[in-house]
């Protein structure tokens, strides 16, 4: 028994978002050049670094490692900044509104 748990747990291990703490966010993507598509996500942070799942698929968005971004408080209450900085080719930049921000004003 002890040798199946200890295999389970080597599974969870290997998850990028294992030991995380979880809250809840919403994104706005560009769906046309008129307007934006808000994705509700799951944004998790834990010794790995900052993931987003989506929340209703709860498939994962994106990954990112600390080292690999760097962020900032957004104007008001409501919001944080995502930079990638480490690849080159895929720069992304986003913004994150959730309301777990304020606490940290």
């Amino acid at each position: 028994m002890h040798h199946l748990q200890r295999m389970f747990l080597q599974n969870c291990w290997d998850i990028s978002t294992y030991g995380a703490a979880f809250f809840t966010g919403q994104i706005f993507t560009k769906a046309t050049s008129s307007s934006n598509k808000v994705i509700r996500v799951y944004v998790s942070i834990n010794v790995n670094g900052l993931h987003l799942l989506n929340l209703e698929t709860k498939a994962l968005l994106i990954s990112l490692k600390f080292g690999g971004f760097k962020w900032q408080l957004g104007d008001g209450d409501t919001c944080f900044q995502i930079h990638s900085i480490h690849n080159m080719e895929n720069k992304m930049s986003f913004i994150v509104h959730t309301k777990q921000v304020s606490p940290w004003r």
